[in-house]
């Protein structure tokens, strides 16, 4: 009876343990899946964060492209008035030439 009494309070404290140990896993399981989750929601946002970045870098080379080309087409009208400014100022010394050898 006393080996019996021995056996069943082991059989209660094996039973206690696998108890104990099936609520860690439990635990561990939820802790676990809670983990996934937030990496997840990480990975989601850090997604999020490089489409941004790539739409922000592409509207920035898009813009620098269209100043480039804004900049070359006022280059070229300023070099065009620049030519024509020059030819002005040549017609211009001539007829003041011409004026002064008349007087």
């Amino acid at each position: 009876a006393s080996e019996n009494n021995e056996l069943s309070g082991q059989l209660e404290l094996l039973e206690q343990e696998k108890c104990d140990l099936n609520k860690e896993d439990e635990v561990s399981k939820q802790s676990n899946q809670s983990t996934v989750e937030e990496l997840l929601a990480q990975i989601v946002h850090l997604r999020r964060c490089l489409e941004t970045e790539t739409h922000r870098k592409q509207d920035y080379a898009r813009d620098h492209c269209k100043v480039v080309k804004e900049m070359k087409e006022k280059n070229r009208k300023l070099s065009k008035e620049l030519v024509d400014m020059g030819k002005r100022e040549t017609r211009l010394k001539i007829a003041k030439d011409r004026m002064t050898r008349e007087h």
